[in-house]
């Protein structure tokens, strides 16, 4: 389902029970967003994993070295090599135990890093007498790192929340930026849609104040690269 189908479909539904609502498209997808990281946070991941669709690779994404001495993850400042990501990544899924991540590799797939779900698993890794060398990968505060290897460039495959803002992000990305915001798959897992659609049309039908009006009702495939209300 797309992201137009999935509003057209909340849309419907609204106006079938308060016809004189007009409401915004990106109120809308923001709600599902909402329900969708509550929902995920909430349950077992193994449906999800299986639902192959919904994951985006952002590719190419640009890392630079830092001191490890300066490193803001002081878990970190006894390594020799730590890179992080130049910009804050788009916005990630997180489950009850992290963000929602397949894979996190060299951009040539050969070398692949381990999750570090907290700091800390870093030093209690190293304290392990025959552990072999390995890198890994940590995010924390939008950014991603990686520690004890030295990628220019990652690709991640991962439950970003908005597929057309993942795919912008690579730093290699073949984009098309002329394709409308509606036409991109929305990112909630099969099992989930009819529940979250659910909710959200609740939310709208008992919520009579305060929701953004649409402002431009005919929002359509010529609207470039986002939910604008103008």
């Amino acid at each position: 389902m797309t992201v137009g189908e999935f509003i057209s479909d909340v849309k419907n539904s609204v106006q079938a029970i308060r016809k004189d609502d007009r409401i915004s498209n990106k109120f809308i997808h923001s709600l599902a967003r909402d329900y969708t990281s509550y929902l995920l946070s909430q349950r077992q991941l193994r449906d999800v994993f299986r639902d192959s669709t919904i994951f985006t690779e952002v590719t190419c994404v640009e890392m630079n070295r830092i001191r490890a001495d300066k490193c803001d993850i002081a878990e970190f400042r006894k390594c020799d090599k730590v890179m992080k990501s130049e910009c804050k990544l788009p916005s990630i899924f997180n489950s009850s135990i992290g963000p929602i991540i397949i894979s996190v590799s060299n951009i040539t797939g050969e070398n692949e890093y381990q999750a570090l779900r907290t700091a800390s698993d870093y030093k209690n890794q190293q304290k392990r007498r025959f552990q072999k060398a390995t890198s890994y990968y940590y995010i924390a505060n939008g950014h991603i790192y990686i520690v004890g290897s030295t990628p220019e460039r990652v690709s991640i495959v991962g439950l970003f929340e908005d597929q057309l803002e993942a795919e912008q992000f690579s730093a290699c990305s073949d984009a098309d930026s002329c394709e409308s915001a509606l036409d991109y798959k929305i990112i909630i897992p099969n099992k989930y849609i009819s529940t979250v659609k659910d909710q959200v049309v609740q939310y709208l039908v008992k919520t009579r104040k305060s929701i953004p009006a649409d402002e431009n009702s005919d929002l359509d495939s010529n609207q470039k690269a986002g939910f604008q209300n103008k």
